[in-house]
């Protein structure tokens, strides 16, 4: 089955705007940035950030840009990492809590997942290990006022996993002001009986409301 749910596919699924007639259906994500995790950074050179800046990444939707950075210590590593939103409407900047000495968080990209018009956004607030494969933890953080909030359950931000092998994958999915999570597990050696989980919630403002739990198998 391959790697089952993509990052791309994720974005797509969760867009649910009344778009504006030029913008695309999930935003946009800068290219792979110059760094890796653990690794130095790069100074920044986006006009507006602090001067010791680096490890910035960055995403769109329609005329607003969210930044991902760190701010540097000495040895040019992260000490800190912040959010930056700015638009005609907004100019946010914040403290971002994720990211460890070995997993450096990334702006994914931008989407509508309530259909209310606005845009939400994606960032990468972990790399997981597992399965010998690339796994990746993520946020969908709401514009509220003057700050970005990330979409909580449980009074914790909600953890959306996204990766995939031959026999396993996790992902996410938008339906009619739900956000459905997704896993698939493979239950022989061959591939071809499958079990998969949906996870249902109910988005409440920056609230994720449990509403349903389902198991099939195939």
């Amino acid at each position: 089955m391959g790697s089952l749910f993509v990052l791309v596919a994720l974005l797509g699924a969760c867009s649910q705007a009344r778009q504006r007639e030029s913008d695309a259906s999930a935003g946009s994500a800068s290219p792979d940035a110059a760094f890796v995790n653990g690794g130095d950074c790069a100074e920044a050179v986006e006009p507006g950030l602090p001067s010791d800046a680096g490890c910035v990444t960055s995403a769109s939707g329609g005329d607003e840009v969210l930044l991902v950075y760190a701010l540097l210590d000495e040895d040019s590593k992260p000490r800190s990492w912040r959010l930056r939103l700015t638009s005609d409407e907004h100019d946010i900047d914040q403290p971002l809590r994720a990211g460890s000495d070995f997993s450096y968080p990334r702006a994914v990209g931008a989407s509508d997942v309530d259909g209310d018009g606005d845009q939400e956004w994606w960032v990468k607030v972990m790399d997981l290990a597992g399965h010998g494969a690339p796994w990746a933890r993520l946020n969908l953080f709401f514009v509220t006022d003057d700050a970005l909030t990330p979409l909580a359950s449980g009074g914790k931000p909600l953890a959306i996993n996204y990766g995939g092998i031959s026999r396993f994958g996790e992902g996410a999915e938008c339906k009619e002001g739900r956000l459905v999570l997704l896993r698939a597990e493979a239950q022989n050696p061959r591939n071809t009986r499958w079990t998969v989980s949906r996870r249902s919630f109910e988005l409440r403002t920056t609230t994720a409301l449990p509403s349903s739990a389902t198991r099939t198998h195939s």
